[in-house]
């Protein structure tokens, strides 16, 4: 039996309080005694049984994985001490929290959730720059200007991603950048505006 993210094992019944072999008649009764948040159903059983809304269920078969969902919607993490010292906070004052950039794996050891150094780093185009969170094209402007490089904004409602807005870049150098709900992407050939550009993007981006 496999039930991820843990590793395939084989599991065998020392013990059983409920009577092996029970009539199907039985399983509801029990099921509304107990109230489960989640229960495991031999495949064989799906066309036999009628389920209570009140809890998830999920089938099995012999020799496949299954994967379980989350019973928590968020949980505690454990950092390694050398993580610890990495780390740069941002606060985000309408938010009244702070969040900060971390390279790390997630393990699972003994019940709890570990943030140790990743084996292997993480390596990203140097085209590509993963942000987190939102920019207000009007402010990117701005912050744009108080650094010399001036510029136009143009909104296409008719885009997708519920519309874009456009920042056309004219001096020191020509470049676009292009806002939407998704995604900010810079068209410069200029390398040294583009990073300027990068810069003054993670500058006022509300979160990292």
């Amino acid at each position: 039996m496999a039930l991820l993210p843990f590793k395939t094992l084989s599991m065998k019944v020392l013990q059983c309080s409920l009577l092996a072999g029970m009539k199907l008649k039985k399983i509801q009764p029990l099921l509304e005694l107990f109230q489960p948040k989640l229960v495991l159903f031999p495949d064989s059983l799906k066309s036999q049984l009628n389920f209570s809304k009140n809890y998830t269920h999920l089938y099995y078969s012999e020799n496949s994985t299954l994967r379980v969902p989350s019973l928590k919607d968020d949980f505690e993490v454990r950092l390694m001490r050398c993580l610890d010292f990495k780390l740069q906070p941002r606060i985000l004052p309408q938010e009244n929290m702070a969040i900060a950039r971390l390279e790390g794996q997630l393990l699972l050891s003994n019940g709890n959730h570990l943030l140790v150094p990743a084996k292997k780093p993480t390596h990203f185009s140097s085209k590509q720059q993963l942000n987190w969170g939102s920019v207000d094209p009007n402010l990117l402007l701005k912050a744009l200007k108080d650094k010399g490089i001036d510029g136009l904004i143009s909104y296409d409602e008719t885009a997708p991603c519920h519309g874009v807005h456009s920042i056309h870049i004219s001096a020191p150098d020509e470049a676009v950048i292009e806002i939407d709900s998704k995604q900010t992407v810079i068209f410069a050939a200029n390398e040294n505006l583009t990073a300027v550009i990068c810069e003054t993007f993670s500058s006022v981006c509300s979160g990292i």
